[in-house]
């Protein structure tokens, strides 16, 4: 195989007999975080923000569950490398689901999230799944001046829509915003002002958004405005696209060595922060911006 069948331990399945008891030792005494609660249940996060502990009061059994990118291509590759099948597969709220034991006979649960994943309100309440957007064929590129015509035929559309933040008329200027962008990601910057790499992204040869990746944050970046910013061009928003550009923008972060990144967006944002929730963004807190006093939403995204 190319890669592991096994991407991560998703979560360790407990069972307690009260939730509200689960929650005052594993939380209050034990000092882990609630990330999300149903009526049943509770995943709760380790230290390192990647695994889950999950209490719940129904099945009185530990269980260890694991994350795959395909539950119906792992059971066949398991059962190719000797493997059972105890149950499965089925469906689940998120994905896929399938009970399987190794060849001595030890059981674990492998699942996926090709449906989505869960959102949740700012009491970590989860209030539904996020649904799994189609891909695009998506090129990422660094900020460069030989994409400069397509930087402004992609600015034109933003004007064309009575969009004042990619105010960039003519090819002078966005030249100029490019020297300033490669400035910026040399580390060459103004003082109050953070590092970004910009990473532009196209279908062919048509400039479809924008992201903007922030290594390194201030205290008000850290409340507003996070490690990740994105643009989707006006006509094509509602696509799918931003879904994907944040997508690569994620895993830009990782490649940087960022193991979990904050994003922010404006409350009354639904598109935003529908992006962000596709690509596993858990709700942190709803806070007032410092900069217009609106409400917005403060995520974060593990990535490894």
């Amino acid at each position: 195989m190319n890669k592991t069948l096994f991407k991560k331990i998703d979560c360790l399945r407990l069972f307690v007999d009260n939730l509200d008891n689960g929650l005052k030792f594993y939380r209050d005494s034990l000092g882990l975080k609630l990330i999300w609660k149903t009526e049943f249940s509770a995943g709760l996060s380790f230290d390192d923000n990647i695994t889950e502990l999950v209490i719940q009061t129904k099945d009185k059994w530990q269980e260890t569950d694991i994350m795959v990118d395909s539950v119906e291509e792992a059971v066949e590759i398991l059962k190719n490398a000797g493997g059972k099948i105890v149950d499965g597969p089925f469906d689940i709220d998120i994905g896929k689901c399938a009970v399987v034991n190794d060849p001595w006979g030890n059981e674990y649960v492998i699942l996926d999230s090709t449906k989505g994943n869960y959102i949740t309100d700012e009491r970590s309440s989860i209030i539904g799944v996020s649904k799994s957007v189609k891909k695009f064929n998506l090129k990422i590129e660094k900020a460069s001046e030989k994409f400069a015509e397509n930087f402004l035929d992609m600015c034109k559309e933003h004007i064309d829509f009575g969009e004042s933040s990619y105010n960039y008329p003519t090819m002078e200027i966005v030249k100029k915003l490019i020297e300033n962008i490669l400035k910026f990601e040399k580390g060459d910057v103004p003082e109050g002002k953070l590092k970004f790499l910009a990473f532009w992204f196209f279908i062919d040869d048509k400039m479809v958004g924008s992201s903007r990746l922030r290594p390194i944050l201030n205290e008000d970046f850290e409340f507003e405005g996070g490690h990740i910013g994105y643009d989707v061009r006006p006509s094509l928003r509602k696509s799918g696209i931003g879904t994907e550009i944040l997508k690569l923008t994620l895993k830009k972060a990782a490649e940087y060595g960022l193991s979990e990144v904050i994003i922010t967006c404006d409350d009354e944002n639904v598109g935003s922060y529908k992006i962000i929730e596709n690509n596993g963004g858990v709700l942190i807190n709803k806070a007032v911006s410092k900069r217009d006093g609106k409400l917005i939403r403060r995520y974060k995204v593990v990535l490894y």
